[in-house]
Parts: structure tokens; sequence; C-alpha cells
């Protein structure tokens, strides 16, 4: 019999699916992660994730216009057209990632973990997430700031960088006894996929610091990187509710910058 504790869970999950609409859909996805992340029988939890399933392909929807959520970010200062444009650039590379952890789960589910068609998706995966969230930590252009990645370079301006504290403090879980899960991907993508010779003996040392021979530290990592799903899925939903809640016409101002674009080359 499932425990009555997860039962209500589940009870919360469909009155949470039921009222998904595009005015609350970030706000609604954010307490159903909560909601099924406190789920323990593994019934209950396959049950959960049909819930969470069917909330993702809502969100993957989402496009500018819809509010979705009571509480959108809030620039200090009207954005300019080219900030406008690279809010646009960041939803669609998000999205795009999000795609990439969906055909993830999609691939394996029919195939087998080291399918080809599995191994293009995690692969794209590393390669996102180190762009978009890890990439040049220590290099001048991010001094001061608490993460690296090509994001928050376009958000820190705008005044609202705080909206990737969640993502951030995923990729900042401690993963093995020596670094973080956010390390692990870098590493990964730096040693094997970017700099690599196609050697096992390459990522050795990757595999001692994170002992991910271990059957236990294999399913901490993809906890940690369904975290990353769901915090990365709620991030775009935040960055559309920005744009709509500025009442910005996204398309007035791509119409701008492509004339500014034909006078410049025409001076």
């Amino acid at each position: 019999m499932m425990p009555p504790a997860d039962q209500r869970h589940l009870e919360h999950l469909a009155s949470l699916q039921t009222s998904a609409a595009p005015s609350n859909l970030a706000d609604v996805l954010d307490e159903a992660i909560l909601t099924a992340s406190r789920i323990g029988d593994p019934r209950a939890q396959h049950l959960a994730q049909l819930s969470l399933h069917k909330l993702r392909s809502l969100a993957s929807q989402a496009d500018s216009g819809w509010i979705l959520t009571s509480n959108p970010p809030s620039p200090p200062a009207p954005l300019q057209d080219i900030q406008v444009l690279q809010l646009v650039g960041i939803i669609s590379a998000l999205h795009e990632l999000c795609y990439g952890f969906e055909m993830v789960d999609a691939s394996s589910a029919i195939g087998w973990g080291g399918s080809g068609s599995t191994r293009f998706y995690l692969n794209s995966i590393y390669h996102y997430v180190s762009s978009l969230f890890l990439l040049d930590r220590s290099e001048p252009s991010h001094k001061g700031m608490p993460m690296g990645g090509t994001v928050i370079m376009a958000l820190h301006p705008m005044g609202v960088s705080y909206v990737l504290d969640p993502v951030r403090k995923v990729l900042d879980r401690p993963f093995g006894s020596k670094i973080t899960f956010g390390d692990t991907i870098l590493r990964l993508r730096h040693s094997y996929l970017v700099h690599g010779t196609f050697s096992p003996t390459k990522i050795e040392y990757l595999v001692a610091q994170t002992e991910m021979r271990s059957p236990a530290q294999q399913l901490e990592f993809s906890s940690h990187a369904w975290d990353l799903f769901h915090q990365s899925m709620i991030l775009r939903l935040r960055l559309i509710a920005l744009l709509t809640a500025t009442g910005i016409e996204v398309h007035q101002v791509v119409v701008r910058y492509m004339l500014d674009v034909l006078r410049a080359k025409r001076c």
C-alpha cells in the first residue's frame, strides 16, 4: 500500500496539473517539482514523473505574452533593445538545452544508456551547460560574478542575475569527495569532448575525483541532472515572464534592430 503522505503529494500534484495555465505555469511547475521531491515510494515517484512530464510539455510551449508567475523578475531600469534581443537569445538557448534533457530521457527509455542517440544528447547537454553557466569564471570578464557562462554576462548588466541562483545552487552541489557537480560537467567537457584524445585514461583523474564507477554516484549524478533540467526550465519561464511584464513587443524590437543594421550598411 502507498504511504498516506505520498498519496497526498500525488493528489496535490494532480491539483497543480489541473490548475496550470499561461498565467501561473512557472509557479505551478516550481511547486510541483518541490512536491515530487518529497515522495519516497517508487510507485508514487513514477506517477509523479508522469505529472511533471505533462507540466513540462505545457512549459515547452510558453512564449512571450504568457504571464507565468505572480512575481516576475524586475529590471531596475528600462531594457535597451539589444538587451531585449539578448533575453530572446537566452530563452531560445534554454529551450534547446531543455530539449536535450527531454531527448536523453526519451532516448534512454526506448534504447539503452550507451546508445548513440543518448550519448549525442548527453554530450550536447554538457556543451550547453558549460557554455551557458560554467565557462571562463576565472577570466577578467567574470570578475566579481558568482558563476561563469554566457548567461550571467547578459543578465548581470540588466540587474536580474539573481534569477540564476537556483541553477547555480544545483551546479555548486558537492559531487564526490573533491569537486562539485558543475566542475564535473566542465572537466568532462574539457578533458574528453574538447581537448581529449578519445583515450579513457584522459579522464581517469575525473573518475577518481567523482567516484563515478559507483552505482550510487551514478544515481546521484542523474538526480542532479534532473534538478538542473527543471531549474533551467523554470529559468526560461521566468525570463519569458520578465519580457511579458515589461510590455515590450519583441517583434518591434527585432524590426528596429534590422532597420538599424540596414542603415549602418548604407553609410
